[in-house]
């Protein structure tokens, strides 16, 4: 799946609309349709501080948690976000790549912003980021 074409000046543009629909912007930066409760969950996000997912094996957890954090990281700066698992070969093999497979999936202007290894995802020293204020 080919990246959309959206320059940092256009992310800039979107970001506030974007902070306040995290469904908007998986489907503009991913190019993917979030299921009904993964969106009903993303939505959920944007304007609670917690959230509590119920659910089993295979619905789709692990690539909701991926958006979440990709958001959540594209649309603020700074932040931190810190990521728990039950294990960390869970955390690693799991999410950790999914994390990395949607990463892959962004704009290339956006995702050059982005530092990601195997434990960490870094916003690189830059101001260029979209959700950086701008003067």
């Amino acid at each position: 799946m080919n990246a959309p074409a959206i320059d940092l000046a256009q992310a800039r543009a979107n970001i506030l609309r974007w902070r306040a629909d995290p469904v908007l912007w998986v489907r503009t930066m991913l190019r993917a349709e979030p299921d009904a409760w993964q969106a009903d969950a993303l939505m959920a996000m944007a304007v609670n501080d917690r959230l509590a997912i119920r659910s089993g094996h295979g619905v789709g957890k692990s690539t909701f948690m991926s958006w979440a954090l990709l958001w959540f990281m594209n649309t603020r700066y700074p932040c931190k976000a810190l990521v728990t698992g039950s294990n960390f070969d869970q955390l690693v093999a799991t999410f950790w790549a999914e994390v990395g497979s949607w990463l892959n999936r962004l704009p290339e202007p956006i995702r050059r912003e982005w530092e990601y290894t195997s434990e960490a995802l870094r916003m690189r020293a830059s101001t260029t980021s979209p959700a950086a204020p701008q003067e």
